[in-house]
């Protein structure tokens, strides 16, 4: 769960708000409560006094010190009369139709009090808030919901023939593609690893990245998701200088400082071959590749083209990095999409 300053900065902003939010609500009901119920503005007025004046007096000897509070039998009046008071207030509010705590902080999470930290560690809120973070910002929001390993379809992979290149059938080639991913989410954390989904349109490759994505976005793992076209206008953009940073491609409201491509925990760079290929293109897909791998930062690339396809279209060095450092997974059958149509 890295954050970087510009997400945490994003993420405290948020609990800034709700403070704000709280204390104008506090503040609303109190003013409705002195109008419908005057004797509690007296009350507060009371309260405010006599903790004034207690105030004072504990500083009127402060060689003391920590004694003090010990010795000053007043200390114990005031706790006592606070009590009284505390006791009437809630009176009024339950005789007035109001619960007792009417007037208390509303917190969005009563356990941190929205300051996001208990006892000095993350809340679970705070959590909470980096995965959500993390999914608006992986572009994927939409798509999760319905695209995940709890809807993944082995049964629309055929159980013949076999493919002469891997000596299976396609679903029983698709179970041990679905078993590689399984240990990479597995393992992601302690030997981050790289996927090269390959094959012909409409088998299932970006549906697969999407439940991987959906996993690791749950476990608190910061996801980019761009398509290849997308991913290279954004890199323009940001290269030239007619802007610094860019969005996803299904999140335009959130605008992503250019650094996550290189620090997220897994990019997701879809439909790699689709974009017009020229020496831009192909210094920054090197770029890109040869950072986030020195930095064990994990890349997963689908493409509808073949190796060889692929070979001939991007230099010598990129496609070293990839056959290298990626785990390279085929992909066989009919058009999933196609079939999915069909039956319904």
């Amino acid at each position: 769960m890295n954050l970087t300053n510009a997400q945490y900065n994003e993420i405290m902003r948020e609990y800034s708000r709700r403070q704000n939010a709280s204390h104008r609500l506090q503040e609303q009901r109190r003013e409705q409560i002195y109008r419908e119920i005057p004797q509690m503005h007296e009350l507060d007025a009371l309260a405010g006094s006599l903790g004034l004046s207690c105030a004072r007096s504990m500083l009127a000897d402060p060689a003391k010190g920590e004694d003090v509070q010990e010795d000053r039998p007043g200390l114990d009046r005031f706790r006592r009369q606070m009590k009284t008071i505390t006791r009437e207030r809630m009176r009024l509010l339950i005789e007035n139709g109001y619960p007792e705590d009417y007037l208390e902080p509303v917190y969005t999470c009563a356990d941190c009090r929205d300051t996001g930290y208990t006892d000095g560690k993350m809340c679970h809120c705070f959590r909470q808030n980096v995965i959500d973070l993390f999914y608006t910002q992986s572009g994927l929001r939409s798509a999760l919901s319905e695209e995940n390993f709890g809807s993944f379809r082995l049964d629309l992979y055929p159980n013949e023939p076999v493919i002469p290149s891997v000596g299976k059938t396609p679903r029983t080639h698709m179970r041990d593609v679905l078993r590689q991913c399984h240990s990479f989410i597995d393992t992601f954390d302690t030997a981050p690893g790289n996927l090269l989904f390959y094959g012909e349109t409409g088998l299932g490759k970006t549906f697969l990245s999407h439940c991987i994505a959906a996993e690791l976005l749950e476990t608190g793992h910061s996801v980019l998701y761009y398509s290849s076209e997308a991913l290279f206008r954004a890199l323009g953009s940001a290269v030239f200088g007619r802007t610094d940073s860019f969005s996803p491609d299904t999140a335009d409201e959130n605008t992503l400082d250019l650094s996550l491509l290189f620090s997220c925990d897994l990019l997701i760079i879809d439909d790699l071959g689709t974009e017009i290929v020229n020496s831009f293109v192909a210094s920054q897909l090197f770029r890109l590749l040869n950072e986030r791998i020195l930095n064990h930062k994990s890349t997963l690339i689908s493409t509808n083209l073949s190796l060889a396809q692929l070979s001939a279209l991007y230099s010598e060095r990129i496609m070293s990095r990839i056959t290298s450092s990626f785990t390279l997974l085929a992909f066989f059958g009919n058009d999933i999409r196609l079939l999915k149509k069909l039956k319904k």
